[in-house]
Parts: structure tokens; sequence; C-alpha cells
């Protein structure tokens, strides 16, 4: 404003001083006006030039700044994590003297194997018990009478651990390992195999075998689309050992049951929220069921070579003995099953963060009811690579070389920053430093998510200003960091983040653990229902975005006539 004001004062005062008493011009007076004018203009010009260069360059004029929405990804999967948008500095001065600070390293891409060399679960290996072998049948009894039962195995194929569970009868029966694993925790079984000197597998790190031939990560490579044939080859193996002790499991415990009547299977594999948004991902866990059952179907040993020999002459279509249905679902949706059925259950928006020793998995979407069935339309669904073995594998960033014996083990409950220390010989002050841009991450991953969804998928939802119903579960849930972080970066959008655990679902039956041992296993037991109690599932894909256009008519009922609550 002073400018142009500063600007009419020069010319006034320049025109006045060429004006006679009379008020009449002298001669000249024109020539005079417009050097006047000229100078005025030229001086106002260099004034805006010098404005503009202290303006940011991606802000235009008179404009003030603001966020940008980010394009709509919801097929996105980052297996390479960005670094946190406001990552911690060092203290430490630039090489060039100045008191610049320097700024750290952001959190590692992918996942490494960090005991390289050293097996630290032999204690936890069992030879396989005698009535294991029985599961390599698909039926308990030769004979057939009376009415066909159907089984649904659902199967929780994950990073640290594998869980199952089978809907047998209109019960959900999780499924424990004591015939193969002597793990403490009977509902948990490591992902991992041995391949033994004459090719056949077992489960777990078995004696007199070398770090080389224990077979691990299988899940990891699942992260991406672009799977190879090899590594669903070597995954294909340790589910078909799954697969074969679940039926030899259901024989053994509940055999009873089933009597003499013919077996119809159906298998549920369990995905990210990410998992049918790519048609190559989904055919690849496809591929992967359907090799694991073709695999599990014998009682004599399962081998590594089998598997690679069957993959590389795989059609796209295989007639599996016994199984009727083969389905990939979301995780998440089989996780909020018993929400589902629950009082507890609302329409609207929801949002859920599935922890998991090598991802974090973070999904938006909406509970809605339609003809008596649930629809859960997803909005965004981000998988990154941020589980509880990363917040580990972060904390070496920058370390001092440390012996591979000291650290702790991957597959046992996160240490807080001291006594990860302790047992590491690593400095506190550094694995807190590294845990703090770990967490930057995670709460900038919460940030982009919730904010995009906010901007351009459910902009009128009342979760926003009433709280937004967030599920955390997972092995990693109950790390104080990720519900920390989960609030605070979801609070740049929904006024309050409300955590919710996820009730066990009605059906549930002979479990012996305790809550926090459901949430874990909550995956493999809403698997273990049938399509239809599952609801319909909408991908991201098929959701339209919520964009607002006031030129246009309105062509299609807003999202809250769509999803009432």
């Amino acid at each position: 404003m002073n400018d142009w004001k500063g600007v009419l004062r020069e010319l006034k005062k320049g025109l006045t001083s060429t004006k006679k008493k009379d008020g009449r011009c002298r001669h000249g007076d024109a020539d005079t006006k417009s050097k006047i004018v000229g100078e005025i203009e030229s001086n106002w010009l260099k004034a805006e030039k010098d404005r503009a260069k202290l303006r940011s360059p991606e802000t235009p004029a008179g404009k003030p700044q603001r966020p940008v929405p980010q394009p709509n990804s919801a097929s996105r999967v980052q297996a390479n994590v960005v670094k946190p948008a406001l990552a911690p500095t060092a203290n430490a001065s630039s090489s060039s003297g100045k008191d610049h600070p320097q700024k750290l390293p952001g959190v590692p891409g992918a996942l490494n194997r960090l005991h390289r060399g050293e097996l630290t679960r032999r204690s936890f290996y069992k030879s396989p018990e005698p009535w294991v072998m029985a599961g390599g049948r698909t039926q308990y009894s030769s004979s057939r009478s009376g009415r066909p039962v159907e089984i649904v195995i659902g199967l929780d194929f994950g990073t640290s651990y594998t869980k199952t569970a089978v809907g047998l009868m209109d019960q959900i029966l999780p499924v424990s390992w004591e015939g193969v694993s002597a793990i403490p925790n009977s509902y948990l079984l490591p992902t991992e195999y041995s391949e033994l000197e004459d090719g056949s597998c077992q489960f777990g790190q078995a004696p007199n075998v070398s770090f080389e031939r224990v077979h691990q990560r299988l899940k990891q490579p699942f992260i991406d689309p672009a799977v190879s044939t090899l590594s669903i080859a070597k995954a294909a193996v340790f589910l078909a050992l799954v697969l074969r002790y679940v039926r030899a499991w259901i024989y053994h415990h509940h055999g009873s049951k089933i009597g003499s009547s013919q077996i119809r299977w159906l298998l549920n594999i369990g995905t990210p929220s990410n998992g049918l948004e790519t048609e190559r991902l989904e055919t690849a866990y496809r591929k992967l069921g359907s090799l694991a059952w073709s695999l599990s179907l014998t009682e004599a040993d399962i081998k590594l070579t089998t598997a690679q020999q069957e993959i590389s002459n795989w059609k796209s279509i295989i007639e599996q003995v016994d199984l009727i249905d083969l389905q990939v679902r979301p995780e998440f949706v089989a996780q909020i099953a018993g929400y589902i059925h629950s009082a507890q259950r609302k329409q609207g928006l929801h949002a859920l963060a599935d922890i998991g020793g090598g991802t974090l998995d973070l999904v938006t979407f909406i509970v809605h009811e339609k003809d008596e069935e649930s629809v859960f339309p997803f909005l965004v669904p981000e998988v990154c690579v941020l589980g509880t073995q990363m917040l580990n594998q972060n904390r070496l960033v920058d370390a001092p070389p440390c012996d591979d014996v000291s650290l702790p083990d991957e597959l046992q409950p996160v240490l807080n920053p001291r006594e990860y220390a302790e047992v590491s010989g690593i400095s506190e002050e550094q694995v807190r430093q590294r845990d703090e841009i770990f967490w930057e991450t995670v709460r900038g991953l919460v940030q982009n998510v919730f904010y995009r969804t906010k901007q351009k998928r459910y902009r009128l939802s009342p979760a926003w200003t009433g709280g937004l119903p967030t599920f955390l579960t997972g092995g990693g849930g109950k790390v104080d960091g990720y519900a920390t972080s989960l609030q605070s970066g979801g609070q740049h959008s929904a006024r309050t983040v409300n955590l919710i655990p996820l009730p066990p679902h009605p059906r549930l039956a002979n479990f012996s653990g305790e809550s926090d041992d459901y949430q874990r296993i909550s995956v493999a037991c809403g698997l273990a229902l049938d399509a239809f109690s599952l609801g319909q599932i909408v991908p991201a894909k098929d959701v339209e975005d919520d964009v607002a256009d006031p030129k246009r008519p309105k062509e299609r009922p807003d999202r809250d006539d769509l999803y009432p609550h």
C-alpha cells in the first residue's frame, strides 16, 4: 500500500512544480510531465523487481503459500521409505568449518539380515509329531457318508510369524503349533524353514544345518508386485508345510466332528491393504496359494527343488484336489471382522494401522452396509517398511561396529532405548537419536495418509471433528512409539485419533490366550470366515475421489449421501 501511495505523491509533487501561479502550464510542461512519470514508473518497476526477489520462487505474488494435495495413489507401495520431513540434525559442524548442522541419515530403505551367520532360534526346533504326516491327505476318512463339511483355512503369512485359524461348523478355531514347534506362544510360528542335506524341508532352525540353508524373510519379496518365481517357490514350500500341518491338526483335534463326511476346503490368504490394487500382486498371491496347496498333498518330504520345477511349468489354471475356493483377502478386513459383528460397530470413516515385523500397513476406509451386507470401500492404503525389524535396524545406522551376537533376536519383543543400549553396547544417546528419526518418519506417513484422505477421499466425514476411530494392531502395536506417532501425525487432519482395540470375534472358540494375544491372531481368525461373512471389498482404485467442483452441476450424490451414518 505504501509503495503506490508514494508513487502518487511524487507524481503530484512533480506536476505541481510545473504550474504557474494562475494554474496554467508553462511552455514544455508536457515534456517535463512525461519525464517525471517515466522516472517514477522506472523506480516503481525496480522496487517491484526487488520485492519479487524476496518472494519464494514457488509462491506467486500476492498469493499465500498453501500445502499442495498429493495425487491419489491408492496402489502405491513404499518399499523404499522416504526420509522424515523434519529429520533431526547432528550438533557437529559441517566439513567447511561453518556452524551449519549436519543432516543425519534417514531410515534405511530395505530390511537386511542383522544376524549374519548366526542362528538364534534353534531351541524352538522340534521334530514333527507322528500325527503330522496325516495332513498329506485332504480327507479325514476314506469312506464317505452324510452331508459334506466345509472347512475354511485362514492363513496370515507374516514377515516374522505365520498364524492360522480354521472355520469349522460355525466356530473359529485358532491353530496351535505344538506338533512342530517348541516356541512358548503356541499360536505363533516363525516364518522360516530349514533345507536338510537330502533336500527335504522342515519348520524352524534344524540342528546341524548351516545358516545358508535356513530360509528366512520369505514374505519380504511380496512387498513388490514384481516378485520373482524363485521367491514364490521358496515361500510356497513353507506354506505347503503349513497347510499340511493345519489339515493334520484338524484331524488330530477335531476329527470326531468330521466323521466320515466329505471335506470341502476353502483357503483365504491375507494380503496387505494394497494387495488388490495391482493385478500383478494379487496374481502372485494366488499362484503362491495354489502352488503351496499342490505341494502339500503328500506324506513324503516337501522339497524346494520340486517347487521350482512346478512353478517353471506353471499353468494359469490348475485343478486343486478338494480345494473348492482360493481367495486373496486384505488382512485389515479380516482383522475388523470381530468389530463388524460387535455392538461397538459404527458406520463411516475408520483407519487401521497394522504393525508387523517387516511393514507398517496403514489404511483409511469406510464401514458401510448395503442390502444387509457389509461393504468396505478403501480410501488410502499405504504399506511401508517401517515395522519393528526396521526400528531395530535403524538404530544401527552410523553406529560403531558391534558384534552380531550381542544384538537382540529380531523376533523378540522390541527393547526400549535403554535396554537396547545395554544389550548392544551402543550408546543410549545414539539409540534415542535414531529412534526420533524413525518416529518422525512414521508421523510423516500418518500425516500424509490422513491429509490425502481428508482432501480428496472423504472431505466431509464427521470423524474429522468428532474423532477418527483407529485400530492399532499387530505384533508391534504394543510399542509405545507407534501409538504416539499415530496420534500426533493424525491430529494434523483429525481433531482426535481414537485408538481402539480389536474385539474378539463372537465365534472364537478354544482360545486360551489373552487380549494382546488375540490382536496377533486376529487376521487369521477373520480369514477363517467365508466370503459373505467378511463382506464386500471395494479396492481404492475403484473408489472415486471426493472432489468438490462448484462450476459443475452435481452429477452424483455426495459421499455423505452414499455412506450415511
